[in-house]
């Protein structure tokens, strides 16, 4: 196992840079989040996605919305990994890994353990999709245009991914590529406290225009769908823009496979406009949304140099999820 971990950072380093996931925490930024509101707050400054720190906003938020405090973070840790301990399977033991989970559950130690179990079991069931391998397919042929993480955060200090259905029947795309892609950009959005706190949307461009589309479309939902509440993730919007009689169709298909819970934040905006600009402030959207921030080809370059820091670490823990974790 050792030399074959040592084999994948070896070829893995030519892509990404080796960096201790410790060191990326010394990383200090100044920008400020202010929430916009009739009591005089005009002018919101937007997080960047990278934010390794809490806004007193964001503090605020997880002390009454999560019930997080320095002391049930403490003792959640704590007993988590009393219950893990228990176990006669390895868990990952990282504590900035298992404090998703207890964010997720709102510090409920039994709930989070469930979760982590569910996604450990998850991980080891896609070990052959999650591999190095995949990792430098990514790092050298990801498409911006399939699917992607916008550079800032909105005015809820939430981040916020996109894709676009209409490249996923495209024969140039990789499917198993487009499925460890997707969780990876999700992995790294829930890197940041901000995320584990305020949450992720997704937005996501449902100009379909074959049945192939909706084919290749209801393939994905069917995989993630199902397994989306073993992700440590607090989803909050799933706006489809476009969305044209074949999207509609799919939708249909996908819903007996979606969660009722994720089913209620999943909007259809058919072919409004402006219907993003209703949610989000241009300032934090690329052309293709009808934003000003500019071309996707442009702004995904904000955080990039992250997320290659970020994926040797996650094909490390790949060592943690090499067996089984129910009978």
């Amino acid at each position: 196992m050792v030399y074959l971990l040592d084999t994948c950072q070896s070829r893995l380093s030519k892509f990404f840079p080796r960096r201790k996931f410790s060191e990326l925490h010394q990383h200090k930024t100044h920008i400020k989040m202010n929430i916009s509101s009739k009591d005089g707050i005009s002018e919101v400054q937007f997080l960047p996605l990278v934010f390794h720190s809490l806004t007193p906003s964001l503090r605020q938020r997880a002390e009454k919305e999560l019930n997080e405090s320095e002391e049930n973070i403490t003792t959640g840790l704590a007993k988590l990994k009393e219950l893990i301990t228990r176990e006669h399977t390895s868990y990952w033991m990282d504590d900035d890994f298992l404090i998703l989970f207890l964010r997720a559950k709102k510090f409920d130690v039994k709930k989070s353990f469930q979760q982590l179990k569910e996604y450990s079991h998850r991980r080891y069931l896609q070990k052959n999709i999650l591999c190095s391998e995949a990792m430098i397919k990514i790092a050298t042929s990801w498409d911006y245009r399939v699917c992607g993480i916008l550079p800032k955060r909105d005015h809820e200090g939430r981040a916020l991914l996109y894709f676009f259905a209409n490249r996923f029947a495209s024969d140039e795309i990789d499917h198993n590529l487009v499925i460890a892609l997707i969780q990876v950009l999700l992995q790294f959005a829930l890197s940041f406290p901000a995320s584990q706190i305020s949450g992720v949307c997704f937005i996501a461009d449902g100009s379909v225009t074959s049945m192939e589309c909706v084919r290749v479309i209801y393939r994905y939902v069917s995989i993630f769908a199902p397994t989306a509440h073993m992700f440590p993730a607090r989803f909050k919007r799933i706006d489809c823009i476009n969305t044209s009689v074949f999207c509609q169709l799919a939708f249909k298909l996908m819903r007996p496979f979606m969660p009722s819970k994720l089913l209620r934040r999943v909007t259809l905006h058919g072919c409004e406009k402006d219907a993003l600009l209703k949610i989000y402030s241009p300032d934090i959207l690329p052309e293709e949304f009808g934003g000003t921030l500019g071309p996707l080809s442009e702004v995904q370059n904000a955080w990039m140099d992250e997320f290659r820091k970020m994926v040797p670490k996650f094909v490390e823990s790949n060592q943690y999820f090499q067996k089984a974790f129910y009978n």
